[in-house]
């Protein structure tokens, strides 16, 4: 695999490090590579390097990476480990719980149950949207001390309780973190724009405060993009990235760690890529990257790869679009109706793009745009019955 000078240092790198890329970047390439690499140099016996993203989708996109990489390399099927945070958070208060008073044998709480645990106290509280900012708070520490009572008593934990119970365990146990730091040499955060600041104060404890910085006393490597920060309303908190930057910041100053941006979009167009970055490039989204402070979001453009290197390229397009198009429903009576006409919109959109023009893409074996190659996001979950029901109507797969 030839790879480009950036993405040739992260590999080399023999510090802690952290990577920020946008969409198409090549983030879980390199990170892949950078483990394979480690695994093959450095691991001893008994250590795997430990690789942790948030969702299971994002786990199996990773499994799949990896079986692809290791058909080139001579890493064992063992030498890396592939979890969801909390998958790891529960490995290890399944074995070490009873260090806080919790008992021996422990059950996840599943949300379903967290609501019924909460639901006499949620019943004489008054809706979150009449509560002040103290109120909530309060109301949090109520449902805290709820939860942690079913935990110590019956050992049923829930999701919430995870990362903080690991984070005291590790914070009350240097043998403890000595263990993990020299079972996982290196770990690996994927999508770490979605972490929380007591996640984060887990692996910093883990790492950065284990051992003196220095090479080939393990790695912690990151990997984000902070303007993909989409998870607050479940308590990702996108500055709990922006002061792990600055921790590698001050890391970097003395030598050890690297700080690296990947600037090559290879999955879109360079029409895309051009339109996208006037679009992020205007001061009222995100302010130049050299000009942002030390916990804004900067912003910097994005190139894409020369045509043979990159995606396949549009030959045909007889749609009449641009390469960015707007819906603007702003003349809708009301909010309610205009998420009514968004379906019907979409869908006679997809069927002009579809079968109301020509589209093709390719180079030697250029074929026409399908239904297949469409993907359609949407808001949230209640607004998929509303697309499937216009899709069926108009006979889009």
């Amino acid at each position: 695999l030839e790879l480009s000078a950036p993405y040739e240092s992260v590999l080399r790198l023999e510090d802690h490090g952290i990577v920020r890329g946008g969409p198409g970047a090549g983030k879980t390439t390199i990170s892949v590579l950078k483990a394979l690499r480690f695994a093959e140099l450095r691991l001893q016996p008994e250590q795997s390097v430990l690789f942790l993203s948030f969702a299971r989708a994002s786990v199996t996109r990773l499994y799949e990476a990896l079986d692809d990489a290791k058909r080139a390399s001579d890493v064992s099927a063992t030498a890396i480990a592939v979890e969801t945070y909390h998958s790891f958070f529960w490995r290890v208060l399944r074995s070490h719980g009873y260090l806080l008073g919790l008992p021996r044998r422990l059950t996840v709480l599943a949300p379903p149950q967290e609501a019924i645990a909460l639901s006499s106290l949620r019943s004489k509280a008054p809706p979150r949207s009449r509560m002040s900012d103290e109120e909530t708070a309060q109301h949090a520490i109520k449902e805290r001390q709820v939860l942690e009572a079913l935990a110590h008593e019956a050992g049923s934990i829930a999701f919430r309780l995870f990362a903080p119970y690991v984070a005291h365990l590790f914070g009350q146990s240097e043998r403890l973190r000595k263990n993990y730091g020299q079972r996982y040499p290196m770990i690996v955060l994927d999508e770490f724009q979605d972490t929380d600041p007591v996640q984060w104060q887990i692996f910093e404890r883990l790492f950065l405060e284990r051992t003196p910085p220095g090479k080939g006393t393990g790695q912690l490597f990151l990997i984000g993009d902070p303007k993909q920060a989409i998870y607050a309303f479940r308590g990702a908190d996108v500055f709990a990235y922006l002061t792990a930057r600055q921790r590698m910041e001050a890391l970097a100053a003395r030598g050890h760690a690297g700080l690296y941006c990947l600037a090559t979009n290879w999955r879109s167009s360079a029409e895309l890529v051009t339109v996208y970055n006037r679009l992020f490039g205007q001061p009222i989204w995100f302010p130049p990257m050299e000009d942002s402070g030390p916990m804004e979001i900067g912003h910097k453009p994005v190139q894409a790869p020369s045509a043979e290197r990159g995606q396949a390229q549009v030959v045909v397009d007889t749609s009449g679009r641009g390469v960015l198009n707007l819906m603007d429903l702003n003349a809708s009576e009301s909010p309610k109706l205009a998420r009514y006409r968004l379906p019907a919109l979409i869908a006679a959109e997809i069927q002009h793009l579809v079968a109301g023009s020509r589209i093709e893409f390719g180079a030697d074996n250029a074929r026409r745009l399908g239904f297949g190659d469409i993907c359609v996001l949407i808001r949230s979950r209640s607004e998929a019955p509303l697309m499937e029901r216009e899709f069926r109507r108009r006979r889009i797969p």
